[in-house]
Order: C-alpha cells, then sequence, then structure tokens
C-alpha cells in the first residue's frame, strides 16, 4: 500500500463524525483523492487499526463501520504513554457526537418554535352562533366553546372515546421524553383527556396548547 495510504484514510474518516461503512469506504477515498483505491485494503482492516476504531458487526470480519481516531489532550498522552488508546477515542467520539446531536436538537426546537403558527379560527356561518363558557376568571380571560350543529355532537363523541381509551388501556404508558410539536393526551379534571400540542420546553417547564376542545379569547 502507498506509504500515505493510512493518513488518507484517517484525514476522510475525520469528515464521517457517525463513522463509515468499510464497504464504503474505496469509492470514498477514490472520490476524495481521485486515485485508485488499494485492492487488498480491505481484506486485512486490523492494519488499519492504529488510524481508526474498527466496529465490526455481528462479529463479521468483512462486515465493520470505520470510525476516526480523535487527537489526544496532551495530559492524557503523558499519564498513559504506551500504552493502547482505542477506549478513549470510542468514548471522546460518542461524547462529541452526543453534544452534536443535543445542539443540532435545540437550534431545530428553536427554529420550530420560531416558525410556529397557530391556525385561523374557523368564524361560524351562523349570524350569532351559541357558545358555552367553560372558564371565566376575568374579563380578559374567557374560555368558551363552540356550540354549533354536528361539531357538539362529535367532540363529546371523540371526549368520550379518549376518555374510554386512555382510562381502560393497559397499554397505556406516561410519556418519557417530549419534543416541540408532538402531541400529547393530557389527564384533567373529572377524569376527562384534552389533546394537547407542545409548544416549547425549558428545563423543567413544558408549554402546551389545547387542541380540538375549546376556543381560548
Amino acid at each position: 500500500m502507498p506509504g500515505d495510504f493510512k493518513e488518507k484514510v484517517s484525514e476522510l474518516l475525520a469528515k464521517y463524525s457517525s463513522g463509515l461503512w468499510a464497504s464504503a469506504l474505496p469509492k470514498a477515498f477514490e472520490d476524495m483523492y481521485k486515485v485508485k483505491f488499494p485492492e487488498d485494503a480491505l481484506k486485512n482492516l486490523a492494519s488499519l487499526s492504529d488510524v481508526c476504531t474498527i466496529d465490526y458487526i455481528s462479529g463479521n470480519p468483512q462486515k465493520a463501520i470505520l470510525y476516526a481516531k480523535l487527537p489526544l489532550p496532551t495530559d492524557k498522552i503523558l499519564k498513559d504513554a504506551g500504552q493502547p488508546h482505542g477506549d478513549y477515542n470510542i468514548k471522546s467520539m460518542i461524547e462529541q457526537e452526543y453534544l452534536q446531536i443535543e445542539e443540532n436538537i435545540a437550534k431545530s426546537a428553536d427554529t420550530f418554535v420560531e416558525n410556529t403558527t397557530v391556525p385561523p379560527l374557523i368564524i361560524p356561518t351562523e349570524a350569532s352562533p351559541s357558545v358555552l363558557v367553560v372558564e371565566l376568571s376575568n374579563t380578559n380571560e374567557v374560555v368558551i366553546r363552540y356550540v354549533g350543529k354536528d361539531y357538539s355532537a362529535a367532540q363529546e363523541l371523540m371526549e368520550d372515546e379518549m376518555k374510554e381509551y386512555y382510562s381502560k388501556n393497559p397499554k397505556v404508558t406516561p410519556v418519557q421524553t417530549v419534543h416541540v410539536g408532538q402531541l400529547l393526551a393530557v389527564n384533567a379534571e373529572e377524569d376527562a383527556w384534552l389533546r394537547a400540542q407542545i409548544i416549547s420546553t425549558e428545563e423543567n417547564k413544558i408549554k402546551a396548547s389545547t387542541v380540538y376542545f375549546v376556543i381560548a379569547l
């Protein structure tokens, strides 16, 4: 193999933070360096272990994912000089990927919140529609429910079905994690169940809006 082959492989794998299938290495190598990939390089993947971490799938030596080895901090090199660093490389790589994933999720969530728009209310066609006052905190905070033909019956049917399903279905379990835009069923007063959508999350606080059930003014 060419003298700079391993160096090029290491440089190439550094561009794949999630790893690269060994079977895809030849094409990626040739696309990047415009030179032919050594034919025998994949027959002995262990020979690349000094420049990359090799994760064999199901113990199959011909099926593996290659990860770039990250440089060690100076203090780590001094402390463990002369010892193999495979475990450290894998741990460090996983930690960096985890932090990157968290950062990407946070950015996506912020973008989602910024672009979230509340759909417009459908104005009833009746001249004087009937409404039911659900909550009245003060003159500026009133929660009403539209009482119209077919609408109320459909809503009540949905409420009954949700109550039946979520109260008696043994497969229903509490949600462990939430994300912006997620639809959830929330247990409200008097064993009623409301459908809510997550608007934003901040530390231990979750902001959600109920959908389908009420109109808040």
